[in-house]
């Protein structure tokens, strides 16, 4: 597996994307009742934790998505689980009904055409921990972004060397399904280096200064 070091790796190392959801908190069998507070459910602070793992650029040392609990009195943060089944998941985010989680995998060999690919999890309302439901290519390489739709029915996903932005189908299940449409970068390349670095900056640029759509 081969990486060009960008700025991006250089800036972001082995911690990279992160997020947090306030859960309902579930009563232990059917008869119990969460505790009130303030005519509300009680909530708990789960937050979510990817970053570079050693199968992705130099350098990653993460072990997958780490799941914490947050004390919203001190900001203490609980470890309670880390979902080791997929590599470096360097931007995380949720559904906007935060029933599934979707994950970037940044690297460039999931297929035979070089992409990275994207996993969807289902979190377990009660406790945080992720399901994982399926597992499909990007459409590029090392993608590095995604954004679910409103309507929780579409995950767009960039991809960061391969200079392509995806959109990929949600299934009623919130697991992954065709690849809806495909956009490939049309500008013209930046200069790896730019003429106004200051000094000592050293990045790479890999990013054309713009995409059309």
């Amino acid at each position: 597996m081969t990486h060009s070091f960008s700025r991006r790796v250089f800036g972001l190392g082995s911690f990279a994307g992160a997020l947090t959801v306030a859960l309902p908190v579930k009563a232990a069998d059917d008869t119990a009742k969460a505790p009130v507070q303030d005519g509300k459910s009680a909530q708990r602070t789960i937050c979510y934790i990817g970053g570079y793992t050693k199968h992705g650029p130099p350098g990653g040392n993460g072990e997958g998505i780490s799941v914490f609990e947050m004390n919203q009195k001190t900001g203490t943060l609980t470890s309670l689980t880390t979902f080791t089944d997929i590599a470096s998941p360097s931007y995380i985010t949720l559904s906007p009904d935060k029933r599934f989680l979707y994950a970037v995998s940044e690297i460039n060999d999931f297929d035979t055409a070089h992409s990275g690919s994207v996993t969807a999890f289902l979190v377990d309302q009660a406790t945080g921990g992720l399901k994982k439901l399926n597992t499909v290519a990007s459409g590029g390489a090392d993608p590095a972004h995604l954004s679910v739709h409103p309507s929780g029915r579409f995950v767009m996903v960039a991809n960061y060397t391969g200079g392509t932005i995806g959109i990929i189908h949600v299934l009623a299940d919130g697991s992954l399904g065709r690849m809806t449409d495909l956009i490939h970068n049309s500008g013209p390349r930046m200069p790896d280096r730019a003429a106004d670095n200051p000094p000592g900056n050293f990045a790479v640029s890999t990013i054309p200064p713009r995409i059309r759509i």
